[in-house]
């Protein structure tokens, strides 16, 4: 195995801006942070050691931390020069006890995880390892200002890293460098050249670029844009099995890419897991990416509003319909979640167990800064009762949830909100009480009996709203229904609309508060996400399961 040492002590005199290039956001990312990704991809790295300024080192941590870049084990002071820097690095790498290195400018945050397993396999085998790539411009050489020769560039290469090397070649070259007084060499190799050792070349590929101007900013983020299509998922290929890969598709740059950031497992996810469902909706669905609920930060955006690194909330509605005036789409009393020809993430289509998606702009809600991430998280599950509130006329009486649950919880924490009214919650056993309007969220299998006694308690002319989903049919008492003139409506999904009023009220600390209840104590990650649907399903905590999706 091999340790990479990456290079992130240059000032940037060139880049001509405040901060370091290799801090330089790309896509709301630092250049760093795709240059410690591709070193933590490439399976034949086992370490990483940063060397960079003294004022760097905590913003470096900071980052380290930030995005889990588990394989990086030391970040260190460097020098005066590259030479001195480099120089830090390796002697780190050998009291580590390293065998082979990498050494790699930060600023080359294109290079290839396969590109740098090449050169870890090759170094075995040479010793040295130069990373290059065929020159395709004319190179002339010229003396103040008059050309003096044409290279024939059949013979030439652009230098790259990383640049590979036995630990002890390496600290050789070093060692000599500084006892015949050179100090400010720019190039390891060079160094490696100086006593005679040979180095074969790794093609690095036409995108390995660095960037050392304004203008290789924007060069690296469509490069890296191209590369948005990749993404890991983590599919549920089977009840009780997950199975992760990576699949490639083609990037659509009118759209926006979001990194999800954190999930939360609702029951539709559990009946997935479980086998709950139907044999034949097993059939149709899996393999499939779980969740539906959950925050993530913007990638890539193609509208201003929605910039790189903007932590946003996720509407899981996917647009399908191509139909203008679509009387489901068109009609804001119903919505286009409800147009059977529009889908649904984690349902039949992957959700956010994986590290990329895409989304229409519209269907995701910047999150404003007072509210946290893990009360963001609720917002979806928020937005099916201002969703139903949306769609009702305002109720002149009383007002009953029934069913305990997160829905229950949630809804009624809404509706007391919105309405401005006290709101009764009655839970499994408690007796429903006589109302004017009835939130039914017990469902799946409680929703009959919680169906059948609110319509033996409902007042005439009662409003009766059904969110609970369950798999069973549940009959029901259409002789009362006629007899009180009961009015039935189900709602389960939400808009846009109904995930920015969500958000508003979570600005409130009082509702954020009891918000917050709704998620257990205990966080899974992502690489865990077996124990968390096991978890969950047991249901030995009231409440929703919080998966870290970045882990």
């Amino acid at each position: 195995m091999t340790t990479a040492i990456i290079l992130a002590g240059g000032a940037g005199t060139r880049f001509g801006a405040e901060r370091p290039k290799q801090m330089a956001e790309i896509l709301g990312r630092p250049v760093m942070a795709f240059t410690l990704d591709a070193f933590h991809r490439a399976t034949s790295v086992r370490e990483v050691i940063v060397v960079c300024h003294a004022d760097l080192i905590p913003e470096v941590e900071r980052l380290v931390e930030r995005e889990r870049f588990f394989k990086v084990v030391a970040v260190i002071e460097g020098g005066a020069s590259r030479q001195a820097s480099s120089h830090a690095g390796l002697r780190e790498a050998q009291a580590r006890g390293a065998t082979y290195v990498l050494v790699h400018d930060a600023a080359r945050p294109l290079v290839a995880p396969e590109v740098i397993d090449e050169a870890s396999a090759r170094v075995v085998e040479a010793g040295v390892v130069d990373v290059c790539a065929k020159t395709t411009d004319t190179i002339v050489r010229s003396h103040d200002g008059v050309v003096q020769d044409v290279p024939d560039r059949a013979q030439l290469y652009n230098g790259q890293t990383p640049q590979g090397f036995r630990l002890d070649l390496a600290l050789a070259a070093h060692e000599h460098a500084l006892a015949d007084g050179i100090r400010d060499a720019t190039d390891d190799i060079q160094l490696a050249l100086r006593i005679g050792h040979r180095a074969v070349i790794v093609d690095g590929g036409p995108h390995n670029i660095k960037i050392t101007h304004p203008s290789d900013l924007e060069i690296a983020r469509l490069l890296l844009e191209k590369k948005l299509g990749r993404s890991k998922v983590v599919r549920l290929t089977r009840p009780f099995a997950f199975d992760e890969r990576e699949v490639v598709r083609p990037p659509d740059l009118s759209r926006v890419a979001v990194r999800p950031l954190l999930g939360a497992i609702c029951a539709a996810d559990l009946r997935y897991y479980a086998g709950a469902r139907s044999a034949d909706a097993l059939r149709k669905k899996l393999p499939m990416a779980l969740l539906h609920e959950g925050v993530g930060e913007i990638v890539f955006s193609p509208v201003p509003e929605l910039a790189p690194g903007t932590r946003v909330v996720i509407v899981p509605n996917l647009r399908r319909c191509t139909d203008p005036a679509c009387p489901a789409c068109t009609n804001p009393r119903i919505g286009e979640n409800y147009c059977p020809q529009n889908a649904f993430l984690s349902s039949g289509e992957d959700g956010l167990m994986q590290s990329l998606v895409e989304l229409d702009a519209g269907n995701v809600v910047a999150i404003p800064e007072d509210v946290p991430s893990h009360v963001a998280v609720m917002t979806e599950l928020l937005s099916i009762a201002t969703g139903a509130i949306r769609r009702i006329d305002p109720p002149t009486g009383d007002i009953c949830v029934v069913g305990a649950g997160p829905v229950g919880y949630a809804t009624q924490v809404v509706a007391s909100e919105l309405y401005e009214h006290p709101v009764t919650l009655c839970g499994h056993r408690d007796p429903v009480s006589s109302a004017d309007l009835y939130f039914e969220a017990a469902g799946g299998t409680g929703a009959e009996s919680a169906i059948r006694e609110i319509i033996a308690a409902a007042r005439p002319g009662a409003t009766i709203v059904l969110l609970g989903v369950s798999e069973l049919e549940v009959p029901i008492s259409t002789r009362l229904v006629l007899e009180k003139g009961l009015r039935l409506i189900g709602c389960s999904r939400s808009s846009p609309a109904d995930h920015r009023v969500a958000l508003a009220l979570m600005r409130r600390p009082h509702v954020a508060a009891k918000v917050e209840r709704l998620a257990v104590s205990q966080r899974f990650q992502l690489s865990r996400v077996r124990e968390a649907f096991d978890f969950a399903l047991a249901r030995s905590q009231w409440g929703k399961v919080l998966i870290d999706l970045t882990a």
